[in-house]
């Protein structure tokens, strides 16, 4: 069975770090394609940027988000956001969302629970590929939570607490779970 478990969360809410602990622990984990695209695209001096072209950095992210659920392997899979994050950036920026996105979206669930990390103003950076401000990362954070909600997954906020700590707060929650 596979299971596919998100980490969600706004930009500066440690995610990565999240992912970064359970990959050294020895989990399947998916990361950030997003910051892959930027990267890409930067090098490339493409438009397809979320802060250029969000329609066409969100239909990029889409398809590797979709690829990502697609190699998914037996056991627990983690995965840095999911396919319906797209949905919060498109609403973030009151972009239309089209009618076959959200079609789509449904075809293409996760595990329960949702695993959401709340903006962390003392870790907020920026950098090149990383240029929300705390409050827009905040918002970006609130609307994520609030589309996984919206589908009917159960959400579990993870507390800002040392990296240790939120680890095994993940995992003694996600052990309380059926397969």
């Amino acid at each position: 069975m596979r299971r596919r478990i998100l980490i969600v969360g706004g930009p500066s809410s440690g995610k990565t770090t999240i992912i970064d602990q359970l990959a050294a622990k020895g989990y399947h984990v998916f990361r950030e394609y997003s910051r892959e695209l930027i990267q890409k695209s930067l090098e490339e001096g493409s438009d397809v940027l979320p802060w250029k072209d969000v329609e066409a950095f969100n239909r990029e992210i889409y398809s590797g988000r979709k690829q990502q659920w697609f190699d998914a392997q037996e056991g627990i899979n983690f995965y840095d956001r999911g396919l319906h994050d797209g949905k919060a950036y498109l609403l973030v920026n009151n972009i239309p969302i089209p009618r076959k996105l959200d079609k789509k979206h449904k075809q293409f669930t996760y595990s329960n629970p949702v695993f959401f990390l709340p903006f962390w103003e003392e870790i907020y950076e920026t950098d090149d590929q990383r240029k929300e401000t705390p409050e827009q990362a905040e918002k970006l954070g609130s609307c994520i939570r609030q589309v996984y909600a919206d589908l009917g997954y159960e959400i579990i906020d993870v507390p800002k607490m040392a990296i240790s700590e939120r680890l095994t707060f993940i995992l003694k929650h996600l052990s309380s779970y059926p397969n």
